[in-house]
């Protein structure tokens, strides 16, 4: 019999596993920060930037609201020049009315926010996590302060190339928003 995989509830884009949950040594830093299949030691972050990307899924809709303007062009100066039938006037009012109504739907296209974590490992790995859901990269963005914060790195200090010689990156505690 098949499942319906639909009704299941979807897996947490992230979350936290601590090693010992229950034991004497319990502290939320000793666990693993999991993102989908990637995962680090919430001791190992060193930093993180998140970036704000915005976009509006309109060029279909003004394309086809530019062709159907083109078309119905078209076919006013087969009317005006080349003396054709008056009947393809109905052909310019439906390819005026599809044109302004494409442009009209592609002004009103609200805009698609998704937001772009890179967290930095103290190994020179990168962690990438992406979302479109603010709540979620606002928890996220918490746990990642007090990864940085607890990790010593989050007092606006930069670790270059002269504190870690094996490092490509400048790191510093800037927060893009």
């Amino acid at each position: 019999m098949a499942t319906n995989h639909f009704l299941e509830d979807a897996p947490p884009m992230w979350w936290i596993s601590c090693s010992e949950p229950d034991g004497p040594d319990a502290d939320i830093m000793s666990g693993q920060l999991h993102l989908g299949h990637q995962h680090c030691f919430l001791n190992e972050i060193v930093d993180y930037d998140i970036a704000k990307q915005s976009s509006r899924d309109n060029d279909g809709l003004i394309l086809a609201g530019m062709g159907f303007l083109i078309l119905a062009a078209l076919f006013l100066n087969a009317i005006v020049v080349f003396g054709w039938s008056w009947k393809f006037w109905l052909a310019v009012g439906f390819c005026g009315f599809f044109s302004v109504v494409s442009l009209i739907e592609a002004s009103q296209i609200a805009p698609v926010t998704q937001y772009d974590l890179h967290i930095y490992l103290v190994d020179d790995a990168t962690l990438a996590f992406s979302s479109a859901d603010l709540e979620d990269v606002s928890r996220l963005v918490e746990v990642l302060e007090d990864a940085v914060t607890l990790n010593g790195m989050a007092d606006g200090r930069v670790m270059g190339p002269e504190q870690n010689a094996t490092s490509e990156h400048t790191w510093t505690t800037d927060r893009a928003a």
